[in-house]
This record gives structure tokens, C-alpha cells and sequence, in this order.
């Protein structure tokens, strides 16, 4: 009889252990995206389409300037391309701040800020495919050669995409310029790109979604005589400004710090949602957001909603869509002590409403800091949350999946996704396509002072890939 136990306990064992694949089951361990020597960092991801990843990071391997490289992990955990990456861009100079969206056919998007041969800065963008080739010129195609930085990318929805890039080409003052590229590599609008804005004052570190009609929806911060205001700007697939020659004010409140982390998604009818962190009230910083619709008119209370005005200051909102115009945030707080700060969220809906408690519901508030959270929305008002995590004397990833009531659905304070030796930090999350997601990050658990970089499943139940525990109990 125990023979027969042990037999069948083993197949049992070994038929989940296949539907894992390369998926470990161990918080201590992980899945390796990436371990070269010298560091990998600056790590962006996208879902590949099929419940897997695709990450880009700048790399700095020995005897090269900061270079990019990627990699893709499917859904069953398995390294799809080269072991350690394919390289996006190894040209000479230094490749710096990717950023990356989907082509729509299982590949990717990258753009990035470039100044190869030690000349100009650049921005140029690469396609890669499923399979980790790349479809265009090598090292890239570019779209704008004057002195820009900070390049951002959404799918446009027809096959190709539209990059914005701060841009100080007007005598050293930042404007924001973008161009659309289609699947060949070609561009469409202006040589050198479009200015999107002509506000008085500096536009600065854009931000960027899809239109859902083939154009996209810029955000910017706008420093103007001391004050920063947010703005926003849709530009249609051919090139058109739709909402006026400086944009619409998404908000104008005096204020100093409106240009930290500043966040942005699309809300699913043409229009965008924003949160940022807002001093003007006080000289903490409190977080505030707001809706635009399509035809570039904010939908709720002037200057914002108050996300949450608790003690000291409330920082690094993170934004998903509840899949009903309205979004999940996320953010880092400190009302319990400016030394320690926890993660709080709230569900804003699409008519500016709270869903939650006043001023968020607690995601984490353990004893020490945790902070810069990553959102994954469910499409139906809740989603899974991943952050930094400093409960144990050291820097570690937790996540923990809320409903869209904001109740917690996994452990107290969240579920470990990595708690290898040394630092884990900077997430990433993606969805997995089954109410799950897969978590990046950048790590130093080879006990030396390189980089690298990890990933880990955190399933729809529990960071167990598959409930091994249902097996065995």
C-alpha cells in the first residue's frame, strides 16, 4: 500500500512538474533571464501575446558600452531566445532608457535613446520577432537624430507604433516631439518628428498610450515659472494634433512637484487615465487623478481627485486599467513614519468615484519599507500588486492579488515571489493570460556587484505555478 502511495504521489508529482516546465517552485530561486557578466539593468517587459514575457535591458558586458539585449520567457517558464539575451543594439557608443510594446504578432517594439560613434544623441527603434530576430536594419532604425532623451512606445494597433521623446533642439528649451513607424520601419510623420505642444515652458519626460484609432495619447509634465502643469495631447495615425496647438491642461494647480512620477494609462474608449504626486496643499506630497476622453475634455473634479491627503507624503503611483474606464493604483505611503513606508491602492472608476476606503486600503504594512509598486489590472476592477519589500534586513519581491471589493486574496502582507540571497528590486509584472502574472526584476544574489536579472510566475492562487501542496497534503 505505501508503495503503491509513493507510486502514485510521484506520477501525481511528476504530471505537475510538466505543466510547470521551467517554472521553480522556490522563492529562493527563480528563473535566470539574464547572468552575464557585468550588470543588467533598466529592465522593461510586455506580455508576449501567449502568457509569456519579453523583457529589454541595458547591458553592460565586459569590453562594451552600455548595450541592449532581450529575452523571452514562455508561458511554461522555458528561455525562448539566446541563453543570456539577444542583442537589440550592440552598436558602438552607449544604448540607454528602452522602452518597449508589442507589434501585435508575438514580437516587440523597441525604442531607445542613442549615441553611437560618440556623436548626436538618437532615437532609434528595432522590431523583433517571436523568435528573438530582428526584422529591420541592424542596431536600428532611426527615427530622430537632435538632442533628445527619455523615448517612450505604444502599439498603434495596425502593425506598427508611435515613439514621443523629450527633445531639446529649440536652443536647449524641452519640447516633446513623436513619429509613428509602421511594421516595415518606415516613418510616417515629420522627418525628425512631430512637436506636439506649443505651451509656454518645458515639456518633459513623456508618457504614452494607445488611441485605439491608430494615433496615441501623450502625457507630459509642463514646468512653467516655477509650477509644473501636467498635460496631455492625442495625435491621430496621420499626424494630426486633436486637441489643440498646446494639448489639454490635465491639471494646473500651483504646485512644485507635479513632475514626480507622473503615470498614465489608456482607458479603453479613446481616452487616458493619469495619477501623479501633488504638493499643493502642503509641503508633503499627496496623490491626485484624472480622466480625459477622447475629444481631449477632463471628466472629473478640476485639478483632479484626491487619491489619498494622509500625513507626509504618498509617492510612485502606479496605474491599471479596471477594464471599465477607470483604474487600479497603487502606490507607496508613508502616513505611518517618514522612515517607513507600506503600499496602499484604491479603485477610482471611470465617473472619478473611490471604491475603497478613503485614502486606500493597506496591500503591505509590515514592519519595515516597502515601496516603488508594479499594478496588473484584471479586467474587472481588482489585480495583482508587486513590489520592493524590505521585511527581512534585506531588499526582496513580494506581490498579493486584490478583488475589485480591494480585499486581499493571498496571504497577510503578500506572498513572497523572490526571497533569494542579496537585493532584488526594480519590478516588473505582466500578465500570464490565466489571472496570473509573471514578475521581473533586477538582482544581486551572485554575491558580487553585477546585476542580473530573474523572473518568476506568481499564479492565479498563490506564486505556486501549480498548487503542489494540493497534491501532497
Amino acid at each position: 500500500m505505501k508503495r503503491l502511495l509513493l507510486f502514485v504521489t510521484v506520477a501525481i508529482l511528476g504530471l505537475a512538474q510538466s505543466v510547470i516546465g521551467q517554472w521553480t517552485t522556490d522563492s529562493t530561486i527563480n528563473t535566470a533571464v539574464c547572468t552575464a557578466v557585468g550588470d543588467q539593468i533598466d529592465l522593461r517587459a510586455i506580455g508576449d501575446g501567449t502568457g509569456g514575457i519579453i523583457i529589454v535591458w541595458e547591458d553592460y558586458r565586459p569590453g562594451q558600452y552600455n548595450d541592449l539585449y532581450a529575452q523571452r520567457i514562455d508561458v511554461s517558464g522555458v528561455v525562448q531566445w539566446t541563453t543570456n539575451g539577444v542583442a537589440v543594439c550592440s552598436a558602438s557608443g552607449y544604448q540607454t532608457g528602452p522602452a518597449i510594446c508589442s507589434d501585435g504578432s508575438g514580437g516587440a517594439f523597441i525604442t531607445w535613446w542613442d549615441r553611437r560613434n560618440e556623436g548626436p544623441d538618437g532615437i532609434y527603434v528595432q522590431r523583433i520577432n517571436g523568435s528573438g530576430v530582428a526584422q529591420w536594419t541592424a542596431n536600428g532604425v532611426i527615427i530622430c537624430d537632435q538632442n533628445v532623451i527619455a523615448p517612450v512606445i505604444a502599439y498603434d494597433g495596425n502593425g506598427g507604433a508611435v515613439v514621443a521623446w523629450q527633445d531639446s533642439r529649440n536652443l536647449g528649451v524641452a519640447n516633446v516631439y513623436a513619429q509613428r513607424i509602421d511594421g516595415s520601419g518606415n516613418t510616417h510623420w515629420t522627418s525628425n518628428g512631430l512637436k506636439i505642444s506649443n505651451a509656454a515652458g518645458s515639456q518633459q519626460t513623456p508618457m504614452i498610450v494607445n488611441d485605439g484609432a491608430g494615433g496615441a495619447i501623450i502625457g507630459w509634465p509642463n514646468p512653467n515659472a516655477g509650477n509644473f502643469a501636467l498635460y496631455a495631447q492625442r495625435v491621430s495615425s496621420a499626424g494630426a494634433v486633436k486637441w489643440g496647438a498646446a494639448g489639454t491642461v490635465i491639471c494646473g494647480a500651483a504646485n512644485e512637484d507635479l513632475s514626480l512620477y507622473p503615470a498614465m494609462i489608456a482607458d479603453g474608449n479613446g481616452g487616458a487615465v493619469f495619477a501623479w504626486e501633488d504638493d499643493r496643499n502642503t509641503t508633503n506630497n499627496d496623490l491626485y487623478a484624472q480622466r480625459v476622453d477622447s475629444n481631449g475634455v477632463v471628466r472629473w473634479t478640476a485639478n483632479g481627485v484626491p487619491i489619498c491627503s494622509m500625513v507626509r507624503n504618498q509617492r510612485s503611483a502606479a496605474l491599471a486599467s479596471d477594464g471599465k474606464g477607470g483604474a487600479l493604483i497603487a502606490w507607496r505611503d508613508e502616513r505611518r513614519s517618514i522612515f517607513i513606508s507600506d503600499i496602499y491602492a484604491q479603485l477610482i472608476d471611470s465617473s472619478g468615484v473611490l471604491k475603497w476606503t478613503a485614502n486606500g486600503v493597506p496591500i503591505c504594512v509590515t514592519t519595515n519599507t516597502e515601496y516603488l509598486p508594479t499594478v496588473l489590472g484584471d479586467g474587472t476592477g481588482g489585480g495583482i500588486i508587486a513590489w520592493q519589500d524590505n521585511r527581512t534586513g534585506m531588499t526582496d519581491i513580494y506581490a498579493q492579488k486584490v478583488d475589485a471589493t480591494g480585499a486581499a486574496l493571498w496571504n497577510a502582507d503578500g506572498i513572497a515571489v523572490s526571497v533569494a540571497t542579496g537585493v532584488q528590486e526594480n519590478p516588473v509584472i505582466v500578465s500570464d493570460g490565466s489571472g496570473g502574472a509573471i514578475v521581473g526584476w533586477d538582482d544581486f544574489r551572485a554575491g558580487n556587484s553585477f546585476r542580473d536579472l530573474y523572473a518568476q510566475h506568481v499564479g492565479n492562487n498563490s506564486v505556486l505555478p501549480v498548487e503542489l501542496s494540493s497534491f501532497t497534503a
